[in-house]
C-alpha cells in the first residue's frame, strides 16, 4: 500500500562525536530524505579529510578481511537480519584485532587440512599399487638378487605408456603391466645397472611415479602402506571436524564484521552530506509530517538529549520556495519508509531514503 504524504524539513543539530549513532537511528528508521547541506560549514572543521579517508581505508580493509576469510571458509554472507549496530571510532581497533585473531587460527588450520588430506592420497595411491604387486605374484626381493639389475615399482600415465615402450625399446629390459589405477598404469620396470641413466631419462620425459619398495616382501609392505593411509584418514577427519567446529563459530562472526564495516562505509557516505558548525554537525532531510515525533525521540534517546531537532514547515525549506522540491510529492509505504519521486530529465524516479544502500544516490541531492 503507498499513499501520497506532506513531508516537512527537519534539521538536526548534534555533538560530532555522537553523528554516527544518530545516522544509524536515522537509517534503522527510514524515514529521512538526506539532503546536502554540507556547504553549511561554520568555524574549525571537527575532523579533517585525513582522518576521515584513514577511516574509510580501515572499514574498507576490514570488509575485504572479513570476506576472504569467508571465502575461504566457502561461508555464506547473509547480511539481512543481522544486528550491526554503528562501530564507534573507539571501538574499531578491537574489531581489527578480533579479525586477526581469526586470520591467525584458521587459515594455518585450514593449510594443515590441505597437507594431510594431500598425505593421505599419497598413502592410498600407495597401498592401491601395493595391492596390484601383491595379486600379481611378483617377488621383487628376488629379482633384486641379481646386482645387474635395477627394479622400479610406479605408475605411468595412461597417454604416455607407449612413450615408455619405445623409449626403453633400444636396450634390454622388463616392462610388466600389474593394472589400471585412475592416475595411469601400475608396472614393474627393470634395466641392466648400465642403462640407469637412459632410463631415468625416460622416467623423466613420461612422469613417471615411482613407489619407494624397500627390501621386504611385498605383502608386509601392503599392511604398512594401509596402516599409514588408515592412520592419516584419522587425523583427517579430526582435523576436519576441527575446521568445521571453527567455521561454524566464525560463521556469525564473519558476518557481522562484514556488515558492521558495510554500515560504518555507508555511514561515512552520508556524513559527506553533513554540515558542521564548530563541534556541531548538521544532519538535515525531509520526514513525514506524522513521523516528526517519532524520530525526535529516537535521536533524542539515542544522544541522551545531546542533540536538537528543527523543524520547518515546506514552505520554509529554501528548496521549495526555489521551486526545486515539491514537499508533496512523496509516497509513504506501509512499512514506513519514505519514498521522495524527483523528476528527471528523463523522466525517471529517484528512491532514496536514509538507509545504508542508497546513501549517495542522486535523489539524495537537496
Amino acid at each position: 500500500m503507498f499513499r501520497p504524504v506532506t513531508l516537512v524539513r527537519v534539521n538536526i543539530y548534534v555533538v560530532t562525536t555522537h553523528a554516527s549513532r544518530v545516522s544509524w537511528v536515522l537509517a534503522r528508521l527510514g524515514l529521512l530524505h538526506l539532503a546536502d547541506v554540507r556547504q553549511v560549514t561554520v568555524g574549525p572543521a571537527t575532523a579533517c579529510p585525513g582522518h576521515a579517508q584513514e577511516l574509510a581505508r580501515r572499514y574498507h580493509a576490514l570488509r575485504e578481511r572479513s570476506k576472504k576469510l569467508m571465502a575461504l571458509l566457502s561461508l555464506p554472507y547473509e547480511p539481512w537480519g543481522l544486528e550491526a549496530e554503528v562501530i564507534p571510532e573507539t571501538g574499531l581497533a578491537a574489531l581489527e584485532e578480533e579479525l586477526g585473531q581469526l586470520e591467525q587460527s584458521i587459515p594455518p588450520l585450514l593449510d594443515r587440512c590441505s597437507r594431510l588430506a594431500e598425505l593421505q592420497r599419497e598413502k592410498t595411491w600407495q597401498a592401491q599399487v601395493l595391492r596390484l604387486l601383491v595379486a600379481s605374484g611378483i617377488d621383487l626381493t628376488r629379482v633384486r638378487k641379481s646386482h645387474r639389475l635395477v627394479v622400479y615399482l610406479g605408475v605411468v600415465p595412461a597417454q604416455h605408456r607407449s612413450a615408455l615402450v619405445q623409449a626403453f625399446s633400444p636396450f634390454p629390459h622388463l616392462l610388466e603391466q600389474l593394472g589400471a589405477l585412475d592416475s595411469g598404469t601400475a608396472m614393474v620396470v627393470a634395466f641392466l645397472s648400465d642403462d640407469r641413466e637412459k632410463a631415468e631419462e625416460a622416467f623423466k620425459a613420461v612422469a613417471f611415479q615411482k613407489v619407494a619398495t624397500p627390501a621386504r616382501a611385498a605383502q608386509d609392505l601392503l599392511r604398512e602402506a594401509e596402516q599409514a593411509e588408515a592412520e592419516a584418514a584419522a587425523q583427517l577427519q579430526t582435523l576436519q571436524a576441527a575446521l568445521r567446529q571453527a567455521a561454524t563459530q566464525a560463521h556469525h562472526t564473519l558476518s557481522v564484521l562484514q556488515r558492521k564495516a558495510e554500515v560504518a562505509l555507508a555511514l561515512l557516505a552520508a556524513r559527506r552530506h553533513f554540515g558542521h558548525i564548530g563541534h556541531t554537525s548538521l544532519i538535515s532531510g525531509w520526514v513525514p509530517k506524522e513521523k516528526v515525533a517519532e524520530v525526535e525521540s529516537k535521536i533524542l534517546a539515542a544522544t541522551a538529549g545531546a542533540a536538537y531537532v528543527e523543524i520547518l514547515n515546506p514552505e520554509e525549506a529554501r528548496e521549495v520556495r526555489e521551486g526545486r522540491r515539491d514537499a508533496e510529492g512523496y509516497t509513504l509505504a506501509s512499512d514506513g519508509r519514505v519514498f521522495p519521486h524527483v523528476d528527471f530529465p528523463d523522466g525517471a524516479l529517484s528512491v532514496c531514503a536514509l538507509c545504508p544502500g542508497s546513501w549517495g544516490a542522486p535523489g539524495g541531492r537537496p
